[in-house]
């Protein structure tokens, strides 16, 4: 019983070593990483920072432009779902909210009555003209 335990006990050390040695040879491949000092690990970071922070903005599109080129579309479902998110778009975000609107106008002129998306751009254009007068 007792030799039973002595070599599960041996099979075990041995599979230690084994796991210890493989992780000491995945670090001395990079032997370089353990030789750079706080200083330059620091400024390293520094560096980092500073690129980063410096960088130029990426210029991007507002969301809302892609949006209103789907007004062309000549499905109705998309044109309301267009409509729907602008007014949406232009109920959270006050900067774009001029520039929504004038796109509102120009397709409620362009298109008949008859559309729902056109009915409710109206409705939205006519609540935001009654929000501007109350102030």
């Amino acid at each position: 019983m007792n030799s039973q335990i002595a070599k599960k006990i041996k099979l075990v050390e041995r599979i230690k070593s084994v796991i210890s040695n493989k992780s000491n040879d995945v670090i001395s491949r990079y032997p370089n990483l353990s030789r750079i000092s706080n200083s330059v690990a620091r400024k390293i970071q520094i560096a980092h920072i500073n690129l980063h922070k410096n960088k130029a903005p990426e210029s991007f599109s507002p969301i809302h432009r892609s949006i209103i080129e789907q007004l062309e579309i000549d499905n109705e479902q998309i044109r309301h779902g267009a409509v729907y998110n602008l007014i949406q778009i232009a109920k959270n975000h006050s900067d774009d909210r001029k520039e929504i609107v004038r796109e509102l106008k120009i397709y409620s002129k362009k298109n008949d009555d008859d559309f729902p998306s056109v009915k409710l751009a109206k409705a939205y254009i006519e609540e935001y003209r009654n929000n501007r007068s109350a102030k």
